[in-house]
């Protein structure tokens, strides 16, 4: 069951990994390895596998060169890879925006179970 102190506490990890982003986000190698070392933290810190957060890190940048090379309106990278249209550090970066979204998700259900009382005609 994951609790408030839980996300809580994970929520250094999102706050680096933004500051991350904006530090190093010209220098693609070192942005790329401060967000997998804190996206392993968040693994270890959860009980969210890698394999998961692989997973999402590769799908939805996929889906982002993808929209890329549509022409969709979407954000252009300065020091993207020509041959993606992204930078590399990108894949990571999804990886802990999904783990942050659960996060928030899960908050919102304590919230409602803490705040919310049963109607007496409830069945659930």
């Amino acid at each position: 069951m994951v609790g408030l102190r839980d996300v809580a506490r994970r929520h250094m990890y999102y706050l680096l990994s933004v500051i991350a982003v904006l530090a190093l986000s010209s220098n693609w190698i070192a942005c790329f390895a401060a967000l997998a070392i804190l996206g392993y933290g968040l693994h270890r810190d959860s009980a969210h596998s890698v394999a998961f957060m692989v997973l999402v890190g590769v799908a939805l940048s996929t889906l982002e060169v993808l929209m890329i090379a549509m022409q969709a309106r979407t954000t252009r990278y300065d020091y993207a890879l020509p041959e993606l249209g992204i930078p590399l550090w990108l894949v990571p970066w999804w990886s802990v925006r999904a783990h942050w979204i659960l996060d928030v998700y899960c908050v919102c259900g304590i919230l409602q179970k803490k705040n919310h009382e049963k109607e007496e005609g409830c069945v659930v």
